[in-house]
């Protein structure tokens, strides 16, 4: 199963090797997202704070660091970088983190970040507002108009818009820090030529509902590759990002 040459995957810089090493075989390029400080300690890491990609642009925080952006571009990616800085409380670490897929941004857009939003718009894709601030968190494309998410609100709006949903209660999913984590953060689906593929952070044999989100994933076309071992992990998913066209 060949890779994408036109993309990198970007990953909790915190990501165990042996996971690294199993994503990479798959034929991607792994690149660690940063580890920022200021925000809590078991999201830190977390590209789906840090970024939004949105077609062949990704979206970065303001705060980047000139050796990560020159890393970015070196690989052919053009960044966009966000209006608003990322800060703690709650909403302001958030403003990068909506849910894009099936043609749609699904975030609560009165907290989205302002590049994100006219870059959204520039593209043509559709604002579907939500109340969840944490909207790539607890929901993630699956391809083929599907979405799993953790969020009843979510769930219910998405549902309204045509797509297909995959809903299961927040918990059995681990975060440091927390009392668990987001269904979101541990599905990430990336395209490797004419295959749409669902990296898994850990094994769906543990998740409590694994068996029927197994089979909404394959019911979609898409393949699950379960990456790492035991209960599934929060990891602010793995972003596939393309590189410009020349």
């Amino acid at each position: 199963m060949a890779g994408s040459r036109d993309s990198v995957l970007i990953a909790d810089p915190r990501t165990p090797d042996d996971e690294v090493r199993e994503i990479e075989s798959l034929g991607f390029k792994v690149v660690a997202a940063e580890s920022l400080d200021f925000l809590y300690e078991g999201v830190k890491g977390h590209p789906d704070l840090q970024f939004a990609p949105v077609g062949d642009r990704l979206v970065c925080h303001r705060g980047i660091s000139t050796a990560k952006l020159r890393e970015l571009q070196g690989h052919g990616i053009e960044c966009v970088p966000s209006v608003s800085a990322l800060a703690l409380p709650y909403p302001g670490h958030v403003i990068l983190n909506a849910s894009i897929g099936g043609g749609a941004l699904i975030h609560r857009t009165d907290i989205t970040d302002g590049a994100l939003l006219e870059e959204a718009i520039r593209q043509g894709l559709r604002l579907i507002d939500v109340r969840q601030g944490y909207g790539r968190c607890s929901t993630s494309f699956i391809g083929d108009r599907c979405f799993a998410t953790n969020d009843s609100g979510v769930a219910a709006a998405l549902s309204e818009n045509g797509f297909r949903v995959f809903f299961s209660p927040y918990g059995d999913v681990e975060l440091e820090g927390f009392d668990y984590g987001f269904l979101g953060g541990c599905l990430s689906m990336v395209r490797s030529g004419s295959d749409r593929l669902v990296i898994v952070s850990g094994n769906l044999n543990e998740y409590v509902m694994g068996r029927e989100l197994r089979e909404f994933i394959l019911s979609s076309g898409a393949i699950p590759v379960e990456v790492g071992k035991g209960r599934l992990k929060d990891r602010g998913s793995v972003l596939q990002v393309f590189k410009k066209a020349d």
